[in-house]
C-alpha cells in the first residue's frame, strides 16, 4: 500500500535541458493500473525533485557565478483528490539553496500539464504515445515559499480517457508532462534580454555604446585590410578591451612594430568582419541582418571566441525559427553544438509535427544518414525537448 503522501520512487524521462525556458519535465509511470488497484481514494505519489531551469552560461569569461533555479515535485492522485472519476495533478514547490540564501518569500510560475499513454511499448526503438484528452489549463500562479502548498487541477484528466472499455487491468504506462512557459524575473541573475530584443545586457560587463569613436580616424589607431582591397580602422583599446581575441592578436603583432599598425584579415569578408567590429563598438547588432548573415557571423564569434555575441546572435537566431527555417537552424546546431537553438528547434517540431511532417524537410535530414540527429528528432517528435531514459519503478 502506498501511504497518503508518500514518495514512489517513479523515473524522470527527461534530465532538465541547460537552456533557458520554456522548459519541460516528463514523468514516467509504468503499470498505472496497478497503482490504481492498489490505492484509495486521497491517497498519492510524488514524482522525484526535478529542476528548472538550467541557466544558459554568462557571457562574462573570468568569473565563476552560482545560477539560480527552481525545485519541483508533482504530485499524482490516481483516484482523485476530490472526485473519483478522475486523476488529479499538482505541482509542488521545494525550496532551493539559492532561495534559502536570499530569504525569498515567494516564486511565481506558468505551466500546463498533458498527458500520453504507451500503448505500444516499443517499435523500431521508439515509442509511441497517445495523447489523451485532459484539462490544458495555463497554471499562474504565485506560490509561498513559507507554506510550500501545491497548486494544479483537481479533475485533470477522467479516468475512461486512460482506461479504454474501462478495463482497468490492462497494463497502462503513463507519461506526465509540465512544461513551464514563463521565464520569472528572479530567475534571470545574469543575462537581462531587453524588450526591444535588439541588446542583451551583462549587469557585470557595464559596457556602453562607443559608436560615436566607430570609424573616427582620430580615435583609430590599427588598420585592418583584406582581400577585396577595402580597410577599416579601429580603436586597439577598444577592440582589446572587449575580446581576449583581439587582445592576443595585438600582443603577437606588437612583437612586429613595423607592421604592428596594420594586419591583414584573409580567412572572412570585410561585410562580416564590419559587422563584427560594430557589435563590440556598441554591443548592437547593425539592423536586418538576414538569417545567412547571421549564421556566418555566428560561426564568426564562435572562430574568434567571441561569446557574448555568439549567444547575442543565438538569441536572435531562435527568434527566427519558423515553418521554412527550422530544420536549416537545427542542422546549424548540431554542427555547431548550439544546445540552446537546438532544444528551440526541436522544441519547434514537437509544437508543429503534423506542419513538419508534410514539408519534406525531415527527409532532408534523413539524407545526412546522421543516427543521433534522427533519434533527437524522434524523441522531441514524441516527448518534447530533452535526453531520455526509461527507467522501471522500483516497488
Amino acid at each position: 500500500m502506498v501511504e497518503n503522501g508518500s514518495s514512489c520512487n517513479f523515473s524522470k524521462i527527461t534530465d532538465f535541458p541547460e537552456s533557458n525556458l520554456p522548459f519541460t519535465y516528463s514523468w514516467l509511470i509504468r503499470d498505472f493500473q496497478e497503482l490504481y488497484a492498489k490505492m484509495k481514494g486521497g491517497e498519492s505519489i510524488f514524482s522525484e525533485t526535478f529542476v528548472s531551469p538550467a541557466s544558459s552560461p554568462p557571457f562574462h569569461q573570468h568569473s565563476t557565478f552560482v545560477y539560480n533555479h527552481f525545485k519541483w515535485k508533482l504530485r499524482l492522485y490516481p483516484r482523485g483528490f476530490l472526485e473519483d472519476t478522475c486523476v488529479s495533478l499538482y505541482l509542488l514547490p521545494e525550496i532551493a539553496k539559492l532561495e534559502t540564501q536570499r530569504s525569498s518569500k515567494s516564486r511565481s510560475s506558468s505551466y500546463q500539464f498533458d498527458i500520453f499513454r504507451l500503448d505500444d511499448v516499443e517499435i523500431r526503438g521508439s515509442y509511441v504515445l497517445k495523447k489523451l484528452e485532459c484539462i490544458q489549463k495555463c497554471i499562474k500562479h504565485d506560490f509561498k515559499l513559507d507554506i510550500l502548498r501545491q497548486k494544479g487541477l483537481d479533475k485533470f484528466c477522467k479516468l475512461d480517457q486512460i482506461f479504454p472499455d474501462n478495463d482497468k487491468t490492462r497494463k497502462t504506462d503513463l507519461v506526465i508532462r509540465v512544461q513551464f512557459t514563463d521565464i520569472p524575473k528572479d530567475i534571470i541573475d545574469i543575462i537581462d534580454i531587453q524588450p526591444s530584443g535588439n541588446r542583451v545586457c551583462d549587469d557585470l560587463i557595464s559596457s556602453p555604446s562607443l559608436e560615436k569613436y566607430l570609424l573616427n580616424e582620430t580615435f583609430s589607431d590599427v588598420t585592418f585590410t583584406f582581400n577585396c582591397g577595402r580597410r577599416l580602422k579601429a580603436s586597439r583599446i577598444i577592440l582589446a578591451s572587449r575580446s581576449l581575441h583581439f587582445e592576443h592578436m595585438f600582443a603577437v603583432q606588437h612583437k612586429d612594430p613595423s607592421n604592428s599598425c596594420i594586419i591583414p584579415i584573409n580567412d572572412t569578408t570585410y561585410e562580416l568582419f564590419e559587422i563584427l567590429i560594430y557589435y563590440l563598438y556598441t554591443r548592437n547588432l547593425q539592423k536586418s541582418l538576414s538569417l545567412e548573415v547571421m549564421q556566418k557571423l555566428y560561426c564568426e564569434a564562435k572562430t574568434r571566441s567571441i561569446h557574448e555575441l555568439a549567444k547575442f546572435l543565438t538569441i536572435h537566431l531562435i527568434k527566427m525559427i519558423n515553418e521554412n527555417t527550422w530544420d536549416e537552424l537545427l542542422m546549424m546546431a548540431w554542427q555547431t553544438a548550439n544546445r540552446e537553438l537546438k532544444e528551440a528547434a526541436l522544441n519547434y517540431v514537437y509544437k508543429h509535427w503534423e506542419d513538419v511532417k508534410k514539408s519534406g524537410r525531415v527527409e532532408k535530414i534523413m539524407l545526412y544518414e546522421n543516427v543521433e540527429w534522427m533519434e533527437e528528432l524522434m524523441k522531441a517528435r514524441f516527448y518534447g525537448v530533452g535526453k531520455y531514459k526509461f527507467v522501471q519503478c522500483l516497488e
